[in-house]
């Protein structure tokens, strides 16, 4: 071997030139590292990876080598290493450089293992830093690193900082935690780091607001925020947007020439290609290239996509899947604009988006056709991925991806409208689908639609037709409809047969709307999942309709199971709406909570409308069984409301304000309320009929003048609609109602006429909270209402979980309802008499009554017993 010309000033630590940053952080990192085996920093240009450790290792016994492509022999190599610690006055290797001044041949091997054996002849603490370390190439080189790294001496840590990954593996170092490993991420500036960079070296105050601004721009790459602050500080203008301080070619000046120019031709190419896509992996860019270049090697590929300074991120754990840190995206988009590659730029967007497709990134592939001057392509592409996101229930990226396209384009295409307008259905934009459907008009009339298309205008022709109450005009279209649409439109299909069977419904078809709906479900295979759910959940709806509990409460377990398994959000939150309203009807209160958790996590993954019910049935629930928690719901829905700013979620937050006013009998209130409330809410089923219903409640209790001539008149609209619809719910609270307000006007056989009618019918729903609803005077009613005998235990479980829900317990006494409204009674100066009266009681009732009232608040007169209940609480 022969004597080589050592470059001593490659032994030179480098010096920082600035004002050097310490970046407490990383230093306390390297320190703890420093008792491994190794530390090795991997990062691109410019993430100050040798000045870090150029500062750290200032007042440490430290060789210092800075690699090129020179020392790539291990001779070579070696001779610097030696020479760098004979520099630093500590020389173990008497046998490796006798062995480096032979004159005969030695083999590498003997070399590394004379070397590494000397290793162990260091008697202090000694760290080796070789800087650029990705320029060496040579297997020896690799190979001796491998064997230090595999038998370690005592007093020797190595610092290698690369801009590439290394091509040796050290995997059970890694796995015992012998090695440091910093990676690009953790040399970004964090904001803290950032602020006090900016203070101490710049001398820059900088607010919040600019500094997120400067680390949205330059994602923490050291070099990027010194430029950025350099700039700022020299031309003192303002830091408003990512262009006021430093132009992107300053950025693309530097890319281009440390990075760019010093890669092969074909690494250019893969460059290239990747800087089309935001995201990218191999199998992307080997499908392109298999096409544009076939002729770039794999090792090329690979070397491309590890290489640290080409600034690609890797975005899971096994890198599959990469992106640019995005300075770099945007210089090499500058850089590649005038590159002779550019030419087949379209080509490669497309076959890109091809790609995409195939693997179901959907919205990106699209995109790329778009991106490509495609865009009839883009349409078509669209047109077979309709039914595939349609018949899996995802509205939402259909929406996202049909908002990819122009304007024009989006309004002259048939396909494209009609995708359109079943993602405004699925939105619950009733009215903008109207108006939508309107641009279809005359191209039906000039029959220019396909058999499919015009199936489809008459699945949504027919939607319109059953909001607006064309019963028989919608059942007409969808039945056309369910003629004309192919198999493979399997979501639309089974939305037109749920739409009928809601129809059928409508025009009291009840057995017949649920056998359609059972032939419909049998016909369908196991795994048409969607479908099977659908199916499921319109015999949902119309159990509700017809308050058949029992049947929803054997269907509604299924559709939540089927819902949360396959990702059908919006089932699942009506399914959870129609449990809460199920436990809230029967007296479960408790089990609400619990939904009420679940359906918060489908927030922003159904249509408001069906939140707003569900948020609608918590303030409800809370109202009547949880008043600590009812201003906590009532917020909550609140905030909704704002967010939304919908009319029919401003309406239906007024309604709840009205309904929680009467509870407290705060008729001041409810009548400010009553005046700025529309009633006419769609749809008309909502919790149901809460709007209409509880107009009546206003129009009844809230009136002064005692004239029920107004409440009648309203009343008379929905008898008319229910003997049209058989809304058993409806008729079971309009009897209610109708026998308080006959009550009010002292007519009390009426009353009990209209009582009994309800208890029939909630004996058979098995309904108890609906009688809470309404006034006192129902529970009056049912005190001393007679009754046959099948209703009589039905009608003493109403007045138990009346009673539970409305008497107060007071130092351990309870005091019934009843027992609170007469104590009312007598604080306004009513008499005996008066009070049965009112109560429909005989005066002798009244009077025992009084007595055991006395007793339970140990008084002996009205007044004391009035001033007791006061100071208790019983009485306002």
């Amino acid at each position: 071997m022969a004597n080589y010309q050592i470059l001593s000033t490659k032994l030179n630590r480098p010096t920082c030139f600035h004002q050097y940053f310490k970046r407490e952080r990383l230093d306390h990192l390297l320190e703890q590292g420093s008792h491994k085996v190794a530390t090795i920093i991997c990062a691109g240009a410019g993430y100050g990876k040798s000045t870090l450790v150029s500062q750290w290792v200032k007042n440490k016994e430290a060789i210092w080598l800075s690699c090129d492509a020179d020392m790539n022999e291990l001779p070579v190599f070696l001779s610097y290493v030696v020479h760098g610690f004979a520099k630093e006055k500590v020389n173990p290797f008497a046998e490796t450089s006798k062995l480096l001044a032979s004159q005969n041949t030695i083999s590498d091997d003997l070399l590394i293992n004379t070397f590494i054996s000397e290793t162990n002849n260091t008697t202090k603490k000694v760290f080796v830093v070789f800087d650029d370390f990705h320029l060496l190439k040579n297997p020896y080189i690799i190979k001796l690193v491998e064997t230090y790294l595999t038998f370690p001496p005592q007093n020797i840590h190595v610092i290698i900082l690369s801009r590439h990954d290394l091509i040796f593996s050290f995997p059970r170092y890694r796995l015992n935690n012998a090695i440091l490993d910093i990676r690009m991420k953790d040399l970004n500036l964090t904001l803290d780091e950032l602020k006090m960079y900016a203070k101490t070296c710049f001398d820059l105050a900088l607010s919040k607001e600019q500094l997120n601004l400067i680390l949205r721009k330059t994602e923490g790459w050291f070099l990027g925020v010194n430029q950025i602050l350099y700039a700022y500080k020299e031309l003192n203008a303002p830091l408003a947007n990512k262009n006021d301080v430093l132009s992107q070619h300053q950025f693309s000046d530097y890319f281009r020439d440390e990075v760019i120019t010093l890669q092969s031709e074909d690494s250019q190419k893969v460059l290239f290609i990747c800087s089309l896509f935001s995201q990218f992996n191999k199998e992307l860019v080997d499908c392109i290239l298999n096409t544009i270049a076939p002729e770039i090697s794999q090792t090329t590929i690979n070397n491309t996509l590890v290489n640290k300074n080409n600034f690609i991120i890797g975005l899971d754990s096994v890198n599959q899947w990469y992106r640019f840190h995005h300075q770099f995206h945007e210089a090499l988009n500058l850089n590649f604009k005038n590159h002779p590659f550019n030419i087949f730029r379209s080509e490669c967007l497309q076959i890109g988006g091809e790609w995409l497709i195939k693997h179901h990134l959907y919205e990106d592939g699209i995109i790329k056709t778009i991106e490509s001057g495609k865009i009839k392509l883009a349409v078509k592409q669209l047109h077979k991925l309709r039914y595939k996101l349609l018949n899996t229930d995802q509205y939402g990226r259909l929406a996202n991806i049909l908002s990819l396209f122009p304007l024009d384009i989006q309004d002259s295409d048939t396909e494209l409208l009609l995708i359109k307008a079943f993602v405004l259905e699925n939105q619950g934009k009733n009215d903008v689908l109207e108006i939508l459907l309107t641009k279809l008009n005359p191209v039906v009339a000039k029959n220019s639609l396909t058999k499919q298309q015009l199936g489809e205008y008459k699945v949504l022709d027919g939607l319109l037709n059953n909001f607006s109450g064309n019963y028989k005009k919608a059942l007409t279209q969808f039945n056309e409809a369910l003629e004309l649409l192919k198999p493979n439109a399997e979501s639309i299909i089974t939305f037109a047969c749920g739409q009928k069977a809601l129809v059928l419904n409508s025009l009291n078809k009840y057995n017949q709307s649920l056998s359609f709906l059972t032939t419909r479900l049998n016909a369908l295979n196991k795994n048409q999942h969607q479908s099977i759910v659908r199916i499921l959940t319109s015999k949902m709806l119309i159990y509700g309709f017809r308050s058949d509990l029992r049947n929803m409460q054997g269907i509604i377990p299924e559709i939540i199971k089927k819902s949360e398994k396959h990702g059908f959000h919006e089932t699942h939150g009506m399914a959870l709406y129609y449990q809460i309203e199920l436990n809230y009807r029967t007296g479960k209160y408790k089990q609400c909570d619990v939904l009420f958790e679940e359906g918060r996590k489908l927030r922003y993954l159904m249509r408001p409308g069906w939140y707003g019910y569900l948020m609608c049935a918590q303030v409800y629930c809370d109202l009547y069984s949880n008043k600590e928690k009812l201003q906590e719901s009532l917020n909550e829905f609140e905030a909704f409301s704002r967010e939304e700013n919908a009319e029919n979620i401003f309406q239906l937050q007024n309604i709840l304000l009205i309904e929680i006013a009467l509870k407290n009998k705060n008729y001041k209130e409810v009548l400010q309320l009553h005046e700025q409330t529309n009633y006419h809410i769609n749809p008309p089923i909502l919790f149901h009929f809460l709007p209409q219903v509880t107009q009546l409640k206003v129009l009844l209790y809230v009136n002064e003048t005692h004239n029920f001539d107004e409440f009648y008149t309203a009343s008379k609209k929905l008898w008319d609609y229910v003997n049209s619809q058989s809304q058993v719910n409806l008729l079971l609270k309009l009897n209610i109602i109708t026998s308080v307000a006959a009550f009010m006007q002292h007519k009390k056989e009426e009353a009990f006429n209209y009582m009994n009618a309800a208890l029939t019918i909630s004996e058979d729903t098995g309904d108890l909270t609906v009688y809470v609803e309404f006034s006192q005077h129902v529970y009056e009613i049912l005190s001393t209402i007679t009754v046959d005998k099948s209703l009589a235990h039905h009608l003493k479980d109403v007045l138990s979980f009346f009673e539970m829900l409305n008497d107060k317990k007071v130092n351990g006494i309870v005091f019934k309802e009843r027992d609170i409204k007469i104590l009312e009674l007598v604080a306004k100066g009513h008499t005996n008499g008066q009070i049965a009266d009112e109560m429909f009681l005989s005066p002798e009732s009244v009077k025992k009554y009084l007595y055991h009232i006395f007793q339970d608040l140990d008084v002996k007169s009205r007044m004391n017993a009035v001033l007791e209940a006061r100071r208790l609480g019983l009485i306002h």
